[in-house]
């Protein structure tokens, strides 16, 4: 199970960052700041604006590589548990903004899912609340991963017969 955990979220990792510099996608930190480039004159720039991380990754945005390595994990997890395993995440504490920016409590500190397939997508959408993703930077990321985790689970890691 470890192995295929490990395989598939690798595999979404290189997937999402093949696409990224495929299509380039600027992220929001910089579509709010730069909006008078955007080609829609009805949109106003605001230089200040910053999202909760107070920064912006120096990598184009589309697609979420969270929501796709999150979504492959837990399509490799729905292979062995099933799909319809409920459980609960615990994280009482997560970073401020981003590594090194010291720890704040999360309130609740519990999550409950109902399968895996929700936890891929809470998970993928986690990055708009942050303010650096778009919401189909997201969709398309856990889309990406569920096909990536996918592929890893019926394509490698099966069960063989064992010699008798």
């Amino acid at each position: 199970m470890l192995a295929l955990l490990n395989m598939a979220i690798f595999d979404g990792y290189v997937s999402s960052f093949d696409n990224k510099f495929h299509y380039n996608h600027w992220r929001p930190y910089t579509a709010v700041r730069w909006a008078e480039n955007d080609g829609n004159p009805d949109t106003l720039p605001e230089e200040t604006w910053t999202n909760t991380h107070r920064h912006t990754y120096a990598f184009p945005s589309y697609p979420s590589a969270h929501g796709t390595a999150c979504a492959a994990a837990m399509t490799a997890f729905a292979d062995v548990f099933g799909e319809d395993y409920a459980f609960t995440m615990r994280i009482p504490m997560v970073d401020v903004a981003g590594p090194f920016s010291g720890k704040i409590e999360t309130h609740p500190p519990t999550r409950d899912f109902e399968n895996f397939s929700e936890a891929a997508m809470q998970c993928g959408l986690s990055r708009i609340y942050l303010g650096i993703h778009f919401r189909y930077d997201s969709v398309e990321g856990v889309r990406l991963g569920e096909a990536v985790g996918r592929n890893v689970v019926d394509n490698y890691l099966k069960l063989t017969k064992s010699p008798e």
